[in-house]
């Protein structure tokens, strides 16, 4: 198994936040927060940073089944 966690991160299973709020994750629905904030911490980083991003849009950032945003796909669209 390798130990740089890329069989983890293969395994992991992540859809469109669209996708991922449609198919019942109730706690997210009722609590943003728990995904805002990550997301928002996220785009303040590249824009500290100087970088710039493309649109953020909902189908851009991509959700794990525990409700973890990839800040790494995000950074770069």
């Amino acid at each position: 198994m390798p130990t740089d966690n890329s069989f983890s991160r293969r395994t992991t299973t992540e859809r469109p936040l669209p996708v991922f709020l449609h198919q019942g994750h109730e706690l997210f629905v009722a609590e943003p927060g728990r995904l805002l904030g990550p997301l928002i911490a996220c785009i303040d980083a590249i824009h500290r940073s100087g970088q710039s991003h493309g649109a953020v849009t909902p189908c851009c950032v991509m959700v794990s089944t525990g409700g973890v945003i990839n800040l790494d796909f995000l950074r770069t669209r």
